[in-house]
């Protein structure tokens, strides 16, 4: 752990025609300075104007510094003129923290900071202490003497850390090598194999993380659902009556039809298998819903029409999304489970 005191390195004056400083100097110091600069107020008048001591170079603290605590302090005192109060200032408000006053006697004031030091850096050259420089009436000169300010920081600089990261199969990894990293630094690391069959092994200082590529990766094909079965039914003596289903391998001007021409048939199911792979054995399945987009041929025949379910073996995960009570133009709905599914129920997962 470490500490630093921050000085003003200048000063500004609301009013110079009036304000005026001598030994500016002195003020450019801690406040454990016995030496002082002098405002004075020259204005006949009770008037208020402000000196405002700021210049704090914050560059003097690490960049890779974790702040712990900061302390504001001025050392001053008046003479001849009010109690004047004090105020940090950002460079637009006075509203950063407690408000302090200058007595006749030589006093350290610490303020009570509202900001966070970030807060304060962001407001860099501006950040200071605004003073009020006010006469007690229109014969009385006023002065102000300010021995020094400082903004006390308590740090400690962040343990270097050797991140060293490989990565073993048909894939890319990034970062990749040896990176410096800090105590509280946010590491990131991006692994991606090649295509979705590829399994790759990335380490990180040893640790091996094995992945496959998800479903739900880079390209295309991998966006939409796995191959379809029929699995039960028939119309007119067959399967050949379904001409194919918008997924994988096929495109969006594809659509599943059955040709009824009198006679019996029988309600057609089919389904879609959806491979997930790389989901940890351990994890916690947070939510579950799939996106589909279709219509009803017709919705006055109360025997044709589609209905769309996620099931997992004979497990139903949500209701029935019935086509026909949608219309027969397309449109995107939403299907949700109605339970939370394990890992092994999503690995089966069936639509």
């Amino acid at each position: 752990m470490a500490t630093i005191k921050l000085v003003p390195s200048t000063y500004y004056l609301s009013n110079s025609n009036y304000l005026s400083v001598s030994n500016a100097s002195n003020m450019y110091d801690d406040t454990d300075s016995t030496n002082y600069a002098t405002v004075t107020n020259s204005r006949t008048s009770t008037s208020s104007y402000y000196i405002y001591i700021r210049g704090f170079n914050f560059d003097d603290v690490p960049s890779n510094a974790i702040v712990s605590d900061f302390t504001i302090r001025i050392k001053c005192n008046y003479s001849g003129g009010y109690s004047q109060a004090m105020y940090l200032y950002d460079g637009t408000s006075t509203s950063m923290g407690s408000s302090d006053s200058i007595s006749s006697t030589v006093t350290t004031h610490e303020f009570t900071c509202n900001y966070s030091w970030s807060n304060i850096v962001a407001a860099g050259s501006d950040f200071g202490i605004r003073i009020n420089c006010r006469r007690s009436s229109r014969n009385t000169t006023s002065y102000i003497y300010i021995y020094g300010a400082e903004i006390e920081v308590i740090y400690t600089i962040p343990t270097p850390r050797t991140v060293t990261t490989t990565l073993t199969g048909n894939g890319t990894i990034d970062p990749s090598g040896t990176q410096t990293m800090y105590d509280g630094d946010e590491y990131s690391l991006v692994v991606e194999p090649t295509n979705v069959s590829d399994e790759v092994t990335a380490t990180k200082n040893g640790t091996s993380i094995t992945l496959t590529k998800h479903q739900g990766g880079a390209t295309e094909e991998t966006n939409v659902l796995g191959d379809y079965t029929l699995v039960s039914g028939s119309f007119n003596s067959g399967e050949s009556y379904f001409q194919g289903l918008v997924g994988k391998g096929h495109d969006n001007t594809q659509t599943t039809s059955n040709y009824y021409s009198g006679g019996s048939g029988v309600i057609a199911v089919f389904t879609y298998d959806v491979p997930f792979v790389g989901i940890p054995d351990n994890a916690t399945i947070n939510s579950l819903y799939m996106l589909v987009n279709g219509h009803a041929e017709s919705t006055s025949n109360s025997s044709e029409y589609m209905c769309v379910q996620l099931i997992s073996g004979s497990t139903e995960l949500s209701d029935e999304l019935n086509f026909k009570s949608i219309g027969t133009s397309n449109s995107t709905q939403t299907v949700t489970a109605n339970v939370t599914p394990t890992v092994a129920q999503l690995e089966n997962l069936q639509v």
